[in-house]
């Protein structure tokens, strides 16, 4: 009952806006024209077969395309120097990014008015990555280092056309320096949806075993609780399932309730200090850990199957269920 009321007092339009708000984030591709930015885009997006992507062409393009999480800017003036009308797309655009990818031909190299319009980017405040494609050139230089301190930003080697290094080195450092990303790039990138949910599962998994430290018996469970659903909310956000009905919360009761005998045993090793504290962060760790399991689980099974406190595996969704 007490897991009920708790449940029921949180404030759920709050949790799920803040998840939309992030579903709804902003990655700038922007670089000049030819290096590649349509076809990471198009690689990511699962348009066409990686082994099939084309090479950039140089045709009419309008310099500004916003394709919802992803808005591609082509950036051909010589003259960065020129100031950027408050009015103009791009500004806007780069003003409302949660993260700027510089994507830079390595086959060209950087030239002096890119590396000019990178600094301004820099200036504008907004974390920036330097996407280095074109790896496959036989003229690319991947002295990632010199790359780095030149151009005083992030630099990760890519081949576009193939997807080299998108996955296991692009993605990932995306989500590291906007954490808040990874919910928008699992729900975007259907083949990126596993890691980006392990990656909400332990940040949770993280933050939950940092309240369970408190030492005060029963003052962390609301927090912990909190983590948890907002993870569970996020992952549901991940696989493009909203939870916003009296059956999702009786759902995501079920699987904060299959720990609830770790909350009690949480709670009693507190009274042994320092080890009981340790031993308590360790459990609320582990207790978010099983229900972000859960979530993944049910969610990459098209919501179907959960199991339930007890061990065994309850058909959600069924005529039972819902009699009930």
């Amino acid at each position: 009952m007490g897991l009920a009321s708790l449940l029921n007092a949180l404030d759920w339009d709050h949790l799920r806006a803040e998840v939309e708000r992030e579903s709804r984030a902003r990655i700038v591709l922007i670089g000049a024209r030819g290096a590649g930015k349509s076809t990471l885009l198009q690689w990511l997006n699962g348009l066409i077969p990686p082994e099939t992507c084309p090479t950039d062409t140089r045709g009419e393009a309008p310099p500004v395309m916003n394709l919802g999480l992803f808005t591609v800017i082509d950036v051909e003036t010589p003259k960065p120097s020129d100031p950027m009308n408050p009015s103009d797309a791009l500004r806007f655009e780069l003003e409302n990014a949660d993260l700027v990818v510089w994507v830079l031909d390595g086959a060209v190299g950087v030239r002096g008015w890119e590396h000019e319009w990178i600094g301004r980017v820099r200036a504008l405040g907004k974390p920036i990555l330097i996407a280095l494609n074109k790896l496959d050139a036989p003229s690319a230089s991947v002295n990632l280092e010199g790359w780095r301190r030149r151009l005083g930003c992030s630099v990760i080697a890519i081949t576009a056309r193939t997807g080299a290094n998108v996955l296991e080195d692009l993605l990932p450092r995306i989500a590291d320096t906007s954490p808040q990303l990874a919910t928008a790039l699992g729900r975007e990138i259907a083949q990126w949806r596993k890691p980006a949910a392990a990656r909400v599962m332990r940040r949770a998994e993280m933050l939950s075993g940092l309240a369970g430290l408190e030492p005060v018996p029963l003052l962390d469970i609301p927090f912990q609780i909190f983590l948890q659903l907002q993870m569970v909310l996020r992952i549901a956000a991940i696989y493009g399932q909203p939870l916003n009905d009296r059956y999702s919360r009786e759902m995501i009761a079920t699987m904060v309730g299959s720990v609830v005998l770790r909350y009690a045993g949480q709670q009693l090793v507190k009274v042994i200090p320092l080890a009981g504290w340790l031993a308590s962060g360790a459990l609320a760790a582990s207790g978010t850990w099983i229900i972000g399991q859960l979530a993944i689980e049910y969610f990459e099974n098209g919501r179907r199957g959960l199991l339930d406190p007890k061990g065994f595996r309850k058909p959600f969704g069924s005529a039972e269920d819902h009699n009930e």
